[in-house]
């Protein structure tokens, strides 16, 4: 009977009948109210009346005479109306279920209710039976009321006091041991006693008197369930015995209301329908009762749900029988040898996913030779079927269940080689409790990471890109200051050689030598100074030459990364007119502007040259034409005249190299420092940037890791102490190693107060080193500044200390190297990391991850005996709240030998595993199953087989039982 366990089923334990003694407003229609009961989806009906079974009584027999045939279970409900008065004036409806699974329970409950007296106005006694209640009626209403008008005016008026209805139901022991009492929370009930302070004394006993409230209001469902936080939750069981389960009924007076509450609140119990499964929602108050318009159930998926096993041609190791599977947690016990696991293991080969081939343990391995025939057929929630040859099952790249078997767990746990399949297992897990909107349309969490991380990976590009660039320049600005002494020793060259023509030149001169010296002097300036205006502006020319390549190059880059870009945004569904957006193009026409700026500069130069006939004064040819007019003058002393024009040639030319050398030298003392300073700044922001990359790149993967990390922060004890730290990995002995290979170690460095290779090592692990772990961008600043102050303490670009063929710039790329930091991430329990777990503590952390964590799975998981794997007693407490969780998103089937993941999980179905050996040693197995309410004289008795197969599970269910003071 209900071998599938505890189910969810659609009950109404507040409903009227016609003949109902107060607001009856059915009519003598039975016939209409028997055919719109059929028609319902109720399968339990708690039949309820005023102070009466009448209409109960009236009920069952229509049921005992074949109709209501859809109703499973008919409830007696008991409704009282007992003072003090509501905030409105109307006495509070209280209300008893009773059990009607005494045979003798209708005469049980007419006699405990002939106890209840209510006290008439001249100290009359009238008892709480419809006879007493048609005296009370006539008493007060009028002694010409017939039979049924005198009962209901009776009725009316019986109303007793609060202490008394208590007393009373706490003197009749049977009716105490078979009665669930229930209060209205609205204002017919707490909320209107709530709302008066006076009566608050009154509230607060009567709610801790009750088991449950009649309400489907939001707000007081949350609050009788504790779920306001903590302290209301406490507050809740301290002040009210509670939590308390919340159900509810349609109070139907009417067929207008019938089995229809306002706003679709149904109430959905998941229990056997038998009173015993009612009695479940007072040890189970949020779990076992749902408020609401579909059945907590409709959430799960039906492809995902197993619903069956059969197990067939098995040759007598198994029955030829169906076992119907719960869509909860089914948790499979028996004895050693029952078959317990063979029955998971078979479960899981029929859902696609057989064990191991080389699991030592696995039932079907060991049982090869027999059951060559054997199948196993799962039938599933949505009709489907899955179906395997037990002998020769192979697995699927996709099987319907998750199999966790005893080997497989203590090969990630224990095995030499199992942390990194422990680390891979548990980045799967990761991978499956994201969103599958965030999971790219990666395969893996390996995937999704790279894919994650590509952008970043670019920068660092982008960045070693810059820091290359940086030290090429900052080395041909260390190559060019080589030569500032050269260039200085010229420029004083010429300079002494200027002085010595000029003394030449006016040594012994006449006055007519003297001003053709002068003359002569003054246009070769003059045409020096325009040769260099000439000169600059054919540099600029050449420079927006140079301008225009490069606004070529980037053109043709520009289609290069269009066309790269091009396959990415194609994917994502953009058209060619879309893509030609990403173009990148200037905000303007660079090439009319260096052509309308070239054709500037010719202009210019045609005016320093000379245009026209004849050219104008000032410019080249003017100046070049005086100066061959000059020479073609007569002197006294035509050799003197020669020797005047050759030393002013030279001493143009002279002026002209000087020029050159000043603005060199002013180039690398001025203009290359300013350049320098510029370089190793980008160099050192470029380096820098490294650091926020792998700011950049923790912050990706903690966004990946993030819901994770905010399901484990809000999870159990056990759970909140896992974390996934990402920390940043520093291998300075392999950089130390590296630039060894670089630098001579026999010589100094003379880098201040570091002059040899160790000092520099030492300085590394001591300042470096923490900045870098730190990964602090100013920490890093802040310690590299001092090395470099320390290096350029030594002349720039002398790599002198180098070894044959190593150059500065080697010594400059290896500084600024940044591949020995890097990131590293992993899963540390109770401040451990994963890798320095025991296997007992692997084992804990997989399956609260498997249970915890794998939220967005929906695939069954069978664990078999976990127990096994665990090391710590104390656990099966977390593991227990893990299971009842993971349960509501997600079939499990648990196999355990531990009462607490059994009584403690709530578990929907267990199922007892019973073998016997026949004369020939073969097994024979076979397989009973139920809810834990069931407690059936004869098999299954579910509830007392765990009491006597798991050592402990009698005081399971008493600490269960009594969990909230039920008794």
């Amino acid at each position: 009977m209900y071998a599938r366990g505890s189910e969810w089923r659609r009950w109404d334990l507040h409903v009227h009948t016609p003949g109902t003694l107060l607001n009856d407003g059915f009519g003598d229609r039975w016939a209409d109210y028997l055919a719109a009961v059929e028609a319902s989806p109720v399968a339990v009906v708690g039949v309820t009346d005023y102070l009466t079974i009448r209409s109960y009584v009236r009920m069952k027999e229509h049921k005992e005479a074949g109709r209501l045939g859809n109703v499973i279970l008919l409830i007696p409900n008991i409704e009282f109306r007992i003072s003090p008065k509501t905030a409105r004036g109307n006495a509070v409806n209280i209300h008893l279920l009773i059990s009607p699974d005494d045979p003798d329970h209708v005469d049980r409950i007419e006699n405990a209710l002939s106890y209840l007296v209510f006290e008439g106005a001249f100290e009359d006694k009238f008892k709480c039976l419809p006879a007493d209640l048609a005296k009370l009626g006539r008493e007060t209403g009028g002694a010409d009321l017939d039979q049924e008008a005198a009962i209901r005016a009776g009725a009316n008026v019986f109303k007793i006091e609060f202490d008394v209805f208590k007393k009373w139901f706490e003197g009749q022991r049977w009716l105490r041991e078979n009665s669930i009492v229930a209060v209205a929370a609205g204002n017919d009930g707490l909320s209107g006693l709530r709302k008066d302070d006076g009566w608050k004394a009154v509230h607060d006993k009567l709610s801790h008197f009750v088991h449950a409230l009649f309400t489907a209001t939001p707000s007081d469902l949350k609050f009788w369930l504790g779920k306001t936080g903590k302290k209301a939750a406490d507050d809740i069981l301290r002040r009210y015995g509670g939590p308390k389960p919340c159900i509810h009924g349609c109070d139907a007076h009417d067929f207008g209301r019938l089995f229809e509450p306002d706003e679709q609140r149904y109430c959905w119990i998941k229990a056997d329908p038998t009173f015993e499964g009612l009695r479940q929602i007072l040890f189970e108050p949020a779990e076992r009762v749902h408020i609401g318009p579909s059945s907590p159930e409709i959430a799960l998926s039906k492809a995902n749900l197993i619903s069956s096993i059969t197990i067939a041609d098995s040759d007598g190791w198994f029955p030829e029988a169906t076992i119907p599977v719960n869509p909860g947690l089914v948790t499979i016990i028996g004895k050693k040898g029952s078959g317990k696991s063979a029955l998971a293991e078979i479960v899981a080969v029929a859902a696609e996913q057989p064990p191991s081939k080389n699991d030592p343990r696995s039932f079907l391995k060991r049982a090869k030779g027999h059951l060559k025939s054997a199948t196993a057929t799962v039938k599933w929630a949505d009709g489907s079927e899955t179906k395997q040859v037990l002998q020769a099952a192979n697995g699927f790249s996709e099987p319907r269940v998750r199999y966790l078997s005893q080997s497989f767990v203590e090969e990630l746990c224990g095995a030499e080689d199992g942390a990194a399949k422990l680390a891979s297992e548990i980045e799967a897990i990761v991978f499956a409790h994201l969103d599958p909107t965030e999971r790219l349309n990666a395969s893996n969490f390996d995937e999704l990471r790279k894919l994650k991380v590509e952008r970043v990976e670019r920068r660092r590009q982008d960045i070693q890109s810059r820091i290359e660039s940086a030290t090429r320049v900052s080395q041909a600005i260390h190559e060019r200051r080589l030569t500032l002494d050269d260039k200085k020793a010229q420029k004083k060259a010429l300079e002494e050689e200027l002085i010595a023509l000029t003394a030449q030149v006016s040594a012994g001169a006449t006055d007519a030598e003297a001003k053709f010296a002068e003359d002569m002097a003054a246009l070769q300036s003059a045409l020096a100074e325009a040769q260099a205006k000439a000169s600059n502006v054919k540099r600029r020319i050449v420079t927006l030459d140079d301008v225009a390549g490069r606004v070529e190059a980037f053109r043709r880059e520009a289609a290069r990364f269009l066309n790269e870009v091009s396959v990415s945004l194609k994917a994502v569904g953009l058209g060619e007119d879309e893509i030609g957006a990403f173009r990148p193009t200037f905000a303007g026409d660079p090439e009319r502007m260096i052509d309308a700026r070239k054709a500037a500069f010719a202009t210019e130069l045609a005016g320093i040259e000379g245009e026209g006939d004849p050219p104008a004064e000032g410019t080249i040819r003017a100046t070049s034409a005086a100066l061959d007019l000059l020479a073609k003058r007569q002197s006294d002393d035509h050799a003197r005249r020669t020797l005047i024009q050759t030393a002013q040639v030279r001493m143009s030319e002279i002026r002209a190299q000087a020029q050159r050398l000043d603005t060199e030298i002013g180039q690398i003392e001025t203009g290359d420092a300013a350049a320098l300073e510029a370089a190793r700044q980008d160099r050192l922001e470029a380096y820098l940037e490294h650091f926020d990359s792998l700011d950049q790149e923790a912050r990706i993967l903690d966004e990946l890791y993030k819901p994770v990390r905010e399901r484990l922060s809000h999870g159990r004890g056990n759970e909140r102490q896992l974390e996934f730290e990402i920390r940043r990995r520093v291998d300075v002995e392999a950089w130390l190693e590296r630039g060894e290979g670089l630098v001579d170690t026999r010589k100094t460095l003379d880098f201040g107060n570091i002059k040899r290779f160790e000092d520099f090592a030492a300085f590394a692990r001591e300042a470096l080193a923490p900045a870098w772990e730190a990964g602090d961008r100013e920490l890093v600043k802040t310690a590299f500044a001092l090395l470099l102050t320390e290096i350029r303490t030594r002349p720039q670009g002398d790599g002198s200390f180098m070894k044959k063929n190593r150059t500065y710039t080697d010594f400059l790329a290896w500084l600024h190297e940044v591949q020995h930091i890097s990131l590293n991430y992993g899963l540390v329990y109770q401040k451990t990391p994963l890798e320095k777990l025991s296997p007992g503590t692997k084992g804990i952390v997989l399956l609260i991850l498997y249970l915890a964590m794998v939220q967005n799975e929906r695939r069954p998981l069978i664990v078999d005996q976990p127990e096994e794997n665990l090391d710590n007693e104390s656990i099966f407490a977390d593991l227990a709240a893990y299971f009842r969780e993971a349960k509501n998103h997600r079939q499990i089937i648990l196999i355990t030998h531990n009462p607490n993941l059994v009584v403690n999980t709530d578990a929907e179905q267990v199922v007892v595993a019973h073998c016997e050996r026949g004369e020939d040693g073969l097994p024979s197995m076979r397989y009973v199953s139920g809810s834990l309410e069931n407690a059936a004289p004869d098999e299954p008795d579910i509830r007392g087989q765990v009491c006597r197969i798991l050592e402990g599970g009698a005081e399971a269910f008493r600490k269960r039982d009594e969990r909230y003071r039920l008794g």
